[in-house]
């Protein structure tokens, strides 16, 4: 389209440049005064005179990073023709000087469309008079008595007649016009009016509809049938297509509506009754187009239809609405040429000195997908077979076949209370009988609980950013175990593909960090591969990991990460994209072409809301720029986010409806109303009002306390009017999480802090923190910390993602890990790096350097060239604290490490707070810190307790191989011991240990192992490995709170406490080695602890209550767990620890020790353990004890 800058009006110079997001106010609005449209203040958006015409133009930025725009022209019911002839024609200059692309609309006062009310809510109440009469402002004026009609359930459109309510008006629509009522009294009577609710059919007898009827001289009944008042009835009228003509509508004989009837050069109009839509071609004349929207307003009085609404469309934008009339569209339109012309206008515009900023499409920032979700909870898992639900325990639980259904029950704390999440995985080969078992099982579980839980149906292949946030490590099989499966593929003559530990499998491997990451088994051929991806290829002893070209150090740590819980201790062969051995292709059955583009979801997009009525069929009916009041207790709602969907279900609505939710959900799949091409097995979570979940509450601007009010929706709101907008509250009580066959969310008795049973290896595993515990953690919290009766903190993340923005604020890049090199030949001055203890003589450490320099690192991602010029080097004097010539932008007193041993000494916070614990008593070896334990653990094996490498000096590793971490901006020190002729003697096995010590830019400290096997004699060796870290606590011993009274129970609150371990089965050192199963909550201290806990989590958390900190373990490779303190009687027989120092400390030690990792000549193993210290406010509870106890 040509476009002139004398066609289009200086008034929209700059219009639509400013986007908003969608649900807030993005509005322009110019009224027409003498046939010019002239802009309207914000102070008066929303106020319309009824003698005048407007143009409205909605700017809305979406998620994808396009810009919409809708503009709609108002004419008033006294508005003159040339005025509403003005108003038409300057809607489409307006569209023109946006790109041509903005759907525009026609208004007449009384029947505005609900999109148009939604920009005014509640309601808009045209005034009298106009610019024309001269009459176009509010004057103060004698109050006038009035009376209002208001019809609508969710946008109100409101005549001047009555406010009260008739017989036949709905709950909500009542509910509704108490919105105006509220609007009617803020506006007109500055919030000071009584309100008044009269019934129809109440007679005279009461006060206040005797004073109602009063005003109309008496009572007179009502008819129950009201007279219709649209003087625009459609009827039945046929949808019509016509075609315009130099400015003239000719019908068009046509027997069915195809797209391919619409021509790009020519305008048209289709006639549905209740509306006309103008299509204009993309590329039409702008004159060609005023013809077609004049040709509009011509057949609107040809079929004395002067009310209908007429929708105005551009070829390639056009509305669900108007696609949906026709028998064939396809699903997708080319628009660049649209792109084209908007830039093209744009700089039109630029010449004519317009400022055109913001006019083109943005580009969208990439947002990284957020669970809103809290992910400490308690998990607990089930497969489905055919005796029913079969509860998974430990690493099985991550663990899902493609052929069976799943259900998960998933806890974790919310402002109120617990939140529940009940769930269903259906793998993709799964079997109907399996999946309507799990469906009906899941169902039972909410019902059970009261509705409270929000239901979820996930699908393999479409599962959400909440499921995997839950799961955090996720792994899909090939194959099924379950019965049904079985008996399928049997019945089917089916070859059963059932993965094997031991076969041949390829596993793509996704996710963004670690705490979402999935391996997904695919076809073991070529043809699977991806160059985005990272893949794991074993079968048998054979072990590969192969890298796309496309791929990043973040997809590699992925890949290694899900190494360790497909093939844990197993040396993998890495391959590159480009450089594959032949055995390698081999096993996927020779080369083949694969892809290179990512394997994708569906994105979440800009949400609707529909709200749903059911008669012989369902219906739905959209919701625009909806908010929380939108969602009427009485209904039933669908929130549509394309990549998933929520169907909110009202504590009143019929019960039949809502015990059919999911089926309700499916149905709305199935009809994809917006023609959006939506996923049949797309999530659908199902929520009932009051356990709003924060994953669904973000879409709105939230106030929980509105769905816990008494009533109705008119009651609700009226309660709101009458008492000044406080609302009346009926908190539901919230229940005990009931525990399917895992453990019982009750108070447990005292006895269970120090108990043991027996192992059973049938015990359900759940993981995370103890509601009660944390109840009481809350209740018992220093009063002056935190004021009980204030909203509890945001929960923050226990295992944020390393390298964030935020955490790289608080410590800088340059922050490093010092060594300090030394020998133990005889006492020297103290030049440790940076400083540990209060002086070198508290430590008597005798230290001697044997190095000249050390170097600070920052980490080079693998693949990238090692620049030798980008590497900070300084000379070991400038690094010690006592230099004359210190190194500025290194604070050399946080973190202290030894060549001796490589022992980690000290780790402080940002307040420069000691961290880690180390003993003031004179030592023959340091205690304390991070020792490191290897070739052997305690006195597993024959060698001294904890082996031989935290007595020997290590050296600086000038050339270490790439170490995959998360982050490139960590300062990190490399070191490597080997074997010496003594050690050979003892140990007759050679070895080379790599040991990165890393600072995060957040404070995390990261210890990462590799050892290999470089023995020449082809044998293999065994060892057994620990980092035995001592960290510093307030007071490991608990203390007894006596004056707190609550009957039955004698409540101890431990002020150290370990979690991550409950339920886990361990071997007590004290006991000669014999296996129990952990009990209680969480692990608390009263006596001395010797344990090694096996099979542990990833993540372990130690709560300091006092010191208001917890440390949180991440590891990988490690196995095990050892939980030590000698209390006070042992600490008294070690030479090296103060009688009283054993209060202080708490070894919670990453280790492999019950399962002793073999390497294979030339095989590596890595083990790797990262700490952070985070403060743990919100670790303690959320809950009222009292309600804990009471339940």
């Amino acid at each position: 389209m040509a476009v002139s800058m004398r066609d289009l009006d200086s008034a929209f110079q700059g219009a639509g440049q400013k986007a908003y997001p969608l649900n807030h106010s993005g509005l322009e609005i110019w009224r027409i005064e003498s046939f010019r449209p002239v802009p309207v203040s914000k102070s008066l958006h929303g106020k319309f005179f009824t003698g005048d015409s407007y143009v409205i133009l909605k700017t809305t930025a979406l998620k994808s990073g396009a810009v919409r725009h809708d503009i709609h022209y108002w004419l008033g019911k006294d508005t003159s023709q040339d005025e509403s002839g003005t108003a038409a024609i300057k809607t489409i200059e307006l569209d023109a000087v946006l790109g041509g692309r903005a759907v525009q609309y026609r208004e007449v006062q009384g029947h505005e469309s609900d999109k148009f009310l939604s920009y005014f809510k509640p309601c808009i109440i045209p005034q009298e008079g106009g610019v024309a009469s001269g009459f176009d402002h509010t004057e103060a004026e004698e109050h006038k008595t009035r009376l209002y009609v208001c019809r609508g359930k969710h946008v109100v459109q409101v005549k001047e007649a009555s406010l009260f309510n008739g017989s036949n008006s709905s709950i909500q629509e009542r509910a509704k016009a108490l919105e105006v009522v509220q609007y009617i009294k803020d506006t007109y009577h500055d919030g000071k009016c009584e309100i008044a609710a009269i019934e129809d059919g109440k007679l005279m007898a009461d006060a206040e509809t005797g004073e109602f009827w009063g005003l109309f001289g008496g009572f007179a009944p009502l008819p129950r049938k009201t007279a219709t008042v649209d003087v625009n009835d459609t009827g039945d009228v046929s949808t019509r297509l016509f075609g315009v003509v130099k400015g003239q509508h000719e019908p068009l004989d046509v027997e069915s509506l195809k797209r391919e009837q619409l021509d790009t050069y020519k305008c048209y109009l289709l006639d549905c009754g209740s509306e006309i839509f103008v299509w204009m071609g993309r590329n039409t004349s702008l004159d060609e187009r005023k013809s077609a929207s004049g040709a509009a307003e011509e057949l609107l009085h040809t079929v004395h239809r002067p009310k209908t609404q007429v929708v105005r469309v551009m070829e390639g934008f056009e509305t669900v609405m108007f696609r949906s009339k026709f028998n064939s569209w396809p699903q997708s339109t080319d628009v660049t040429v649209s792109e084209e012309g908007r830039g093209k206008v744009a700089a039109l515009l630029k010449r004519q000195g317009v400022n055109v900023k913001g006019l083109l499409k943005a580009t969208p920032e990439k947002e990284e997908p957020q669970s809103y979700i809290d992910c400490t909870g308690n998990l607990q898992v089930w497969r489905m077979d055919a005796e029913g639900k079969i509860p998974l325990t430990g690493s099985s639980m991550s663990k899902f076949f493609s052929g069976d259904c799943y259900i998960f029950q998933y806890t974790y704390p919310g402002e109120l209370g617990d939140q529940y999440l009940v769930g269903t995985w259906f793998g993709e080969q799964s079997v109907e009988e399996d999946r309507n078992s799990a469906t009906l099982q899941a169902s039972k579980m909410v019902e059970s609980l009261k509705f409270l839980p929000v239901q979820a149906r996930i699908c393999e292949g479409n599962e959400s950013i909440q499921f995997f946030s839950i799961f955090q490590s996720f792994l899909v099989f090939k194959g099924g175990v379950s019965a049904n499966y079985k008996m399928y593929i049997a019945e089917k003559e089916l070859p059963d593909v059932t993965y094997s530990e031991d076969g041949l499998a390829l596993f793509r491997v996704q996710g963004t960090g670690p705490e979402n990451m999935q391996a997904i088994q695919v076809e073991a051929v070529a043809s699977s591969l991806n160059s985005s991806h990272g893949y794991i290829l074993h079968n048998g002893s054979s072990l590969f990991t192969w890298l796309g070209n496309l791929t990043t150090s973040e997809d590699q740590e992925l890949v290694e990460r899900l190494l360790d819980l497909i093939k844990p201790n197993v040396q993998p062969k890495p391959q590159k994209e480009g450089s594959e051995s032949e055995q390698f292709w081999d096993m996927l059955g020779g080369k083949s072409e694969y892809p290179s583009q990512k394997v994708g979801r569906d994105v979440e997009s800009d949400p609707h809301l529909f709200s749903c009525s059911f008669t012989n069929v369902m219906q739905v009916k959209e919701i625009y720029n909806f908010d929380q009041d939108d969602l009427m207790t009485e209904d039933i709602f669908i929130l549509d986010c394309h990549s998933e969907i929520y169907v909110w279900v009202g504590q009143q609505a019929n019960s039949k409806y809502r015990r059919d939710a999911l089926t309700i959900g499916q149905k709305f799949l199935e009809c994809d109303f917006l023609l959006e091409k939506l996923c049949g097995q797309a999530p659908i979570y199902i929520i009932t009002e009051g356990s709003e979940p924060t994953f669904f509450t973000r879409f709105f601007t939230w106030d929980s306390t509105k769905s816990a009010m008494h009533g109705n929706s008119f009651q609700r709101k009226l309660a709101v009017v009458k008492n000044g907008g406080t609302p009346l509250l009926d908190k539901p009580k919230r229940r005990t999480p009931v525990s399917y066959g895992g453990r019982s969310a009750a108070l447990p008795e005292i006895s269970q802090r120090s108990r043991s049973v027996s192992f059973s290896p049938e015990r359900v595993r759940v993981r995370g923190r103890s509601p009660a515990f944390n109840a009481l953690a809350a209740a018992f919290e220093n009063s002056n910390t935190r004021n009980m009766s204030t909203p509890p903190p945001i929960v923050k993340k226990l295992y944020p993602k390393s390298g964030s923005a935020d955490s790289a604020k608080s410590v800088s890049r340059s922050s490093p890990i010092t060594t300090l090199t030394s020998s133990f030949d005889k006492p020297a001055e103290d030049t440790s790096i940076p400083h540990l203890v209060k002086d070198a003589e508290s430590k008597k450490a005798p230290i001697n350097n044997i190095t000249e320099a050390i170097t600070i690192q920052e980490d080079v991602k693998e693949g990238e060239a090692d620049d030798d010029e980008e590497l900070v080097t300084y000379p070991y004097e400038r690094l010690t604290k006592l230099s004359n010539n210190p190194v500025t932008d290194i604070d050399v007193t946080k973190r202290e490490v030894y060549l001796y041993g490589a022992h980690v000494t000290s780790w402080k916070n940002d307040y420069g707070e000691e961290l880690l614990f180390v003993s003031n008593k004179p030592p023959k070896a340091i205690r304390g810190g991070i020792p490191i334990c290897f070739p052997q653990f305690s006195s597993h094996g024959s060698l001294d307790q904890h082996g031989f490498a935290r007595n020997r000096v290590w050296s600086i590793d000038s050339d270490p191989p790439p170490f995959p971490t998360s982050s490139s901006s960590k300062a990190f020190v490399d070191l490597i011991l080997k074997p010496s002729d003594d050690d050979l003697k003892i140990w007759p096995h050679s070895f080379e240990f790599r040991l990165r010590i890393t600072l995060g830019p957040g404070g995390d400290l990261m210890l990462t192992s590799r050892i290999r096997n470089t023995n020449t004699d082809g044998k293999p060796f065994t060892f057994t490995f620990a980092y035995h870290t001592y960290f510093s606590v307030s007071d490991i011993r608990g203390y007894c709170l006596q004056h707190i009274i609550l009957p039955s129970y004698l409540l101890v609150f431990s002020e150290v406490r370990v979690e991550g371990l409950e339920t886990l089965d361990y071997l007590d050192n004290l006991q000669n080695k014999e296996r129990f199963t952990e009990q209680g909550d969480a692990l608390t201290f009263e006596s001395e602890v010797d344990k090694i806990y096996l099979s542990t989590p990833t993540k372990i958390a130690i709560l300091d209550h006092e010191k208001k900190r917890t440390f949180v373990i991440r590891k990988d490779g490690l196995p095990d767990a050892v939980v030590w303190n000698p209390w006070d009687k042992r600490a008294k027989a070690i030479v090296d620890l103060g009688d009283e120092e054993y209060k202080h400390m708490l070894c919670v030690e990453a280790a492999a020790v019950e399962k002793p990792i073999t390497l294979k000549p030339g095989e590596e193993w890595r083990g790797r353990q990262e700490l952070s210290a985070v403060p743990s406010s919100y670790c303690s509870g959320q809950l009222d004890p009292r309600r804990v106890l009471g339940s």
